[in-house]
């Protein structure tokens, strides 16, 4: 069983916005977008195992001032959404121990490919 992973989702059609859902192979279909349910610091101490990736992509994506409705987040432009994704999966990599400095949100956000092998 593969685990959920988040992917650019682009279905909300009517108000033409891209959002980051999770993926979930399992049942071939996505899931909930990222930033419905909001999480604080707090969360990440309590979080079960399903849930930490959660926590921590929401930390990582809301500290870019993303703009956010009822669903959770939500990007103008797919390339808005792709740079998002690139530090909500960089955030994730490094694990609960390893918070995203904000230099480095910055610098994924604005376009920057991390080396292989980087953590923050």
């Amino acid at each position: 069983m593969r685990a959920p992973y988040l992917v650019i989702d682009d279905h909300d059609e009517r108000n033409y916005k891209y959002r980051l859902s999770w993926y979930l192979p399992e049942d071939d279909d996505i899931g909930g977008s990222l930033g419905d349910p909001e999480y604080t610091e707090a969360d990440l101490k309590t979080a079960d195992a399903d849930d930490v990736d959660s926590v921590i992509a929401y930390l990582a994506v809301s500290k870019m001032g993303v703009p956010k409705d009822y669903n959770g987040f939500y990007w103008e432009t797919r390339s808005q959404a792709q740079s998002a994704l690139r530090i909500a999966k960089a955030a994730i990599a490094a694990g609960v121990d390893r918070p995203m400095p904000d230099w480095a949100t910055k610098a994924l956000a604005a376009g920057w490919k991390a080396p292989k092998g980087w953590k923050p």
